[in-house]
């Protein structure tokens, strides 16, 4: 373990990886990029684990940096490696940054500036890019909502997590501890599940910048649609007393239910949308409405079909 001191330090940067070893570096370096004095960020490295030279890596090129701090700990997965970084902060603030995307050098100071207007402001999150799994980079900017009004955030969030990556925000590290940080049995949605109790307690606000560029690939957990449905249900259920609170959050508490039985289908149009296969898309989404009419009654569905009529190939 590697645990350099650095003085005044005002955000957290928590990375944790896994077997990452040939890609981490960009990734580390756009957290110390930041137009922010130096001795403002600390960036903290977690190896969940690996069993590659990922280790070895980081050692090698930022043992002796005063603002990189590592740590090695048993693989026991990302909900616990972020969990052990939290532990490990020292800033007021912290943000997260998943071991694969990368921040543009202003994020974290136009973050800084929003969430210091209002003590009553505990996240501020931001539009992003997507590098598909190709490699590409989309020309699309991903734009999260922006207009709820006052404490509006939780309602949203209790029908659909708007954030999307765990890269985006910027959050008070108190009010994350205060919420018990990341529950490992709500893996692959355990920021959703946190972007929902911290919204619970605090007002969240949008930045209508790009300032984060996320990288998709096969290996993300959130490709796996059956494990993405599963845990989606098992996070809305763990918050049913925050959703009793908002009556039209409460149908939300279906939306699982029904996507688990169409979540081929809606994988499915969705990859073709994606690739502009728009005869198959279609192929499959009556296929999927004949045999389980409900689903046109989901939000979820209805924004896909919108998308279709569309023809907007843009990504998810």
């Amino acid at each position: 373990m590697s645990s350099n001191h650095t003085t005044d330090v005002v955000i957290s940067v928590i990375i944790p990886t896994y077997n990452r070893g040939a890609a981490i570096h960009k990734t580390i370096e756009s957290a110390l990029q930041q137009d922010l004095p130096p001795d403002q960020v600390e960036v903290i490295v977690v190896d969940d684990g690996s069993t590659d030279d990922t280790w070895q890596i980081l050692q090698s090129a930022y043992e002796d940096n005063v603002r990189v701090r590592l740590f090695s700990i048993a693989n026991g997965g990302v909900a616990r490696a972020r969990n052990f970084g939290l532990e490990q902060a020292r800033g007021e603030f912290i943000a997260f940054l998943d071991h694969d995307d990368l921040w543009f050098p202003q994020k974290l100071r136009k973050q800084l500036e929003a969430i210091s207007e209002d003590e009553r402001i505990g996240v501020v999150y931001c539009n992003w890019q997507l590098f598909d799994k190709t490699g590409i980079l989309q020309p699309h900017v991903w734009q999260p909502r922006f207009e709820f009004g006052r404490n509006g955030a939780v309602e949203k969030l209790l029908t659909g997590n708007f954030i999307i990556s765990m890269s985006v925000p910027l959050i008070r590290t108190q009010l994350v501890r205060s919420v018990d940080g990341f529950d490992p049995d709500m893996v692959p949605c355990d920021d959703w599940d946190v972007w929902i109790r911290l919204a619970n307690q605090s007002e969240f606000v949008g930045l209508r910048e790009t300032l984060v560029q996320y990288h998709q690939h096969e290996a993300q957990q959130s490709r796996d649609e059956d494990a993405m449905w599963a845990a989606d249900r098992r996070v809305r259920w763990k918050n049913w007393r925050i959703t009793l609170k908002y009556p039209r959050a409460i149908p939300s508490l279906a939306i699982p239910f029904y996507m688990r039985q169409t979540s081929y289908s809606y994988f499915t149009v969705k990859t073709a949308l994606f690739e502009k296969k728009w005869a198959t898309a279609w192929k499959e989404t009556l296929r999927c409405l004949a045999r389980y009419p409900v689903a046109l009654f989901s939000p979820q569905w209805i924004y896909l079909l919108l998308r279709l009529l569309r023809r907007d190939s843009r990504p998810f």
